[in-house]
């Protein structure tokens, strides 16, 4: 869940929503929505904080990088996110996969 931090974020219903007669009202999130403008920073922080307990580690320079080195033959997997997008490199296919699947 994308909480929002504490800070307060309010939408109008548009006229579509509202029966006859009834007078906008405006809702306040309590979750992040896809299009509020600090969602995809919410995002980002929930994705890396999970990331950090799986075993990555963010790349300093990088800060959308992170690395995991492969316990059975050494080599090392890099993964790089943007927005909602990640891009996986890995020295084998299977390490790949074993990858995806522990993180969806």
């Amino acid at each position: 869940m994308l909480n929002l931090e504490g800070k307060r974020y309010f939408i109008t219903l548009p006229k579509e929503c509202l029966t006859a007669g009834e007078k906008p009202t405006r809702l306040r999130l309590l979750r992040a929505l896809y299009g509020l403008r600090a969602s995809p920073k919410l995002w980002y922080k929930l994705f890396k904080s999970f990331l950090v307990e799986q075993g990555w580690k963010e790349e300093p320079t990088e800060p959308c990088l992170f690395t995991k080195s492969l316990p059975k033959d050494g080599g090392e997997c890099k993964l790089a996110c943007h927005v909602d997008d990640s891009l996986i490199a890995a020295p084998t296919a299977e390490a790949a996969d074993a990858i995806e699947k522990s993180i969806l």
